[in-house]
């Protein structure tokens, strides 16, 4: 699976249901995402591993932080959803 971004070169990835448990606010769930390595910063255009069936949000780094607001929720229900489009205003 390949995440390709524009105006943005590293992005985080992860289950859904770790990211609804990451925190109650923005800044809780940014702080946690952002201090563990599991949920990337990936590069752009990088392939990741995702579970057929699972729900996902990627989050595009934006300015050197996370942009909740531009998250992506996206469930892989087959082989062919292989690429995820994130983006970071200019």
């Amino acid at each position: 699976m390949r995440v390709q971004g524009t105006n943005m070169t590293q992005f985080h990835y992860l289950r859904s249901d770790y990211y609804n448990n990451a925190g109650r606010t923005e800044a809780e769930k940014r702080r946690h995402i952002e201090s563990s390595g599991a949920y990337g910063p990936w590069h752009n255009s990088e392939r990741v591993r995702v579970l057929i069936g699972e729900r996902y949000v990627f989050i595009p780094k934006c300015g050197g932080s996370l942009r909740l607001a531009s998250l992506v929720p996206k469930t892989f229900l087959r082989p062919s959803d292989a690429t995820v489009s994130l983006s970071c205003p200019q």
